[in-house]
């Protein structure tokens, strides 16, 4: 049977799924990772996606685990992909939530640089929690909002400009070429969406609104199902849990579910 594994965000943990393991862990084998540097698997001191994706693989390879449905956030979305692209037989099925691109098609080494040079050093810590205050709404509980802020300021603020560098790069350089690996290799994609970001900020999407990441995706990936959320902040696994599992359900039966012979 396929195992249901969910990949958090940047300076995020695998807490942030239970909701979902609790649920989805009563219909097929579950896990939640932690990536280096994040709850408690220890940083290897490679802040960069492609670091991260081994460390997946290397996790599941300890766990005996085969084949994987994929379930990304935020910056899970890329580590996903990147995972894919190294290992596409081992992968089932691709479900991203909430994703994003936060750099133009470019050089990877100036995407970096430039995301260096905007994140100074002076004042990061106070620039993560206004980035991850910008994620939330009403529905997130105070005391889950001040843990997930307090969370983000854990890691050094020098391996978190870093990565979050690096992920720039990424996105630069190697999202594009990442979508096509997915539709090389046939391997089934889903989105879910809630927000997107311009100059003024992150916003809710609206029923039927799209956006360039969007419509990047559909152009790349003909066969992608594309659904929106509309309403929600950038936690939707956290914020509206039972409204999410609803929609992740139909991945789950489709990528995990053993089907009864006939």
């Amino acid at each position: 049977m396929t195992t249901l594994v969910f990949v958090h965000g940047f300076t995020c943990d695998g807490s942030d799924w239970a909701a979902q393991l609790s649920f989805f862990g009563r219909q097929c084998p579950v896990l939640a990772l932690d990536l280096p540097g994040h709850g408690n698997t220890p940083a290897d001191e490679r802040w960069t996606l492609e670091a991260l994706a081994e460390s997946m693989w290397q996790q599941l390879d300890a766990l005996g685990i085969e084949r994987a449905a994929l379930v990304g956030h935020s910056m899970g979305c890329r580590v996903i992909l990147e995972a894919a692209s190294h290992r596409p037989s081992a992968v089932a099925a691709l479900m991203l939530v909430d994703g994003s691109r936060n750099a133009p098609a470019g050089p990877r080494q100036e995407a970096q640089a430039q995301a260096l040079e905007t994140m100074r050093m002076d004042g990061f810590k106070q620039f993560l929690r206004e980035f991850f205050e910008a994620m939330f709404t009403d529905r997130i509980p105070a005391s889950q909002r001040r843990a997930i802020l307090e969370r983000s300021t854990r890691m050094r603020a020098e391996d978190a400009r870093a990565l979050r560098a690096n992920m720039m790069g990424w996105d630069a350089a190697v999202f594009e070429s990442a979508l096509k690996q997915v539709q090389r290799f046939a391997i089934p994609l889903s989105v879910i969406q809630t927000t997107r970001t311009d100059a003024s900020g992150r916003h809710a999407l609206k029923a039927g609104e799209t956006m360039p990441y969007l419509e990047t995706i559909a152009a790349l990936v003909p066969g992608a199902d594309i659904c929106v959320m509309p309403g929600e902040g950038h936690f939707p696994q956290l914020e509206s849990p039972e409204a999410f599992n609803r929609l992740l359900q139909g991945f789950v039966s489709r990528h995990c579910l053993t089907k009864l012979s006939k």
